[in-house]
């Protein structure tokens, strides 16, 4: 923690009558920061799953139940990737829009067939 805030100021560092040599240089910095921040996320998100998941324990689910989540998670994959596929910002061009959609409707379609 101490490479990404830098040197903490005492006296009359905080007037700025003292040099504090940075030990990063921006980029890393930044780097470091979203890796910190990434990490803080990730704890929080795992400590809300586990409270979910011993919260939701009483609630099972059933063969039926399962097997249409299943077909869900089949079916909106392509879709999925395809909107992170458009929605990149900083890849994507105007000509991927029309292969990306082609893509997507021939895999809609092969599901399609797949699911009769």
């Amino acid at each position: 923690m101490q490479d990404i805030i830098g040197a903490q100021c005492m006296g009359r560092q905080g007037l700025g009558l003292t040099h504090v040599r940075e030990k990063s240089n921006p980029v890393k910095r930044r780097a470091m920061i979203q890796a910190e921040v990434r990490g803080l996320e990730e704890e929080g998100s795992m400590a809300k799953v586990v409270g979910l998941g011993s919260q939701g324990a009483w609630a099972r689910l059933s063969s039926v139940e399962i097997s249409f989540l299943e077909e869900f998670a089949r079916t909106m994959g392509p879709l999925a990737k395809a909107l992170n596929i458009l929605q990149d910002e900083t890849d994507v061009q105007m000509g991927w829009l029309l292969p990306t959609l082609t893509l997507l409707i021939n895999k809609l379609e092969r599901i399609h067939i797949n699911s009769r």
